[in-house]
């Protein structure tokens, strides 16, 4: 006899995104993982927003291959809102290679320890009860 697995769980709270990160959800939502640039000093910047934080000046968003290191990371332990996974879980900020100083969050994957300095790749999932996609690291 056959039992009904149906997850019954609510989903998770959607992204809503702004005039400002749009881009970085339709780029997520393509498969594509991109970092904001500066086309006058070429910094990198993360958050997305309106206008360069160090020149004021013109934004782009540019592909990066999603590998980085773990900048630092926390071991969450209860769900931060209905339909996200329940238990422990690390949560880590992630410098990209290409782009010193950003720090992009994610779940890492894995069942193996965390530790700060370890090499991980970006990959991008589903994220459940919606169109949109996010970001978690895989250690490598």
């Amino acid at each position: 006899m056959a039992t009904d697995q149906t997850d019954t769980r609510p989903a998770p709270p959607q992204p809503l995104p702004s005039l400002d990160s749009i881009g970085w959800w339709e780029s997520l939502k393509a498969g594509v993982l991109a970092v904001q640039r500066c086309t006058s000093c070429r910094e990198w910047q993360f958050p997305c927003v309106e206008t360069c934080r160090h020149c004021g000046g013109k934004l782009t968003l540019e592909p990066i291959s999603g590998r980085g290191t773990i900048y630092t990371y926390i071991l969450n332990n209860r769900p931060a809102a209905p339909g996200l996974p329940e238990g422990d879980y690390p949560i880590a900020l992630v410098e990209p290679d290409e782009c010193p100083g950003v720090r992009l969050p994610g779940r890492v994957t894995g069942t193996g320890p965390v530790t700060i300095g370890m090499a991980v790749r970006a990959e991008i999932v589903a994220h459940p009860g919606g169109d949109w996609k996010v970001v978690v690291f895989n250690p490598v």
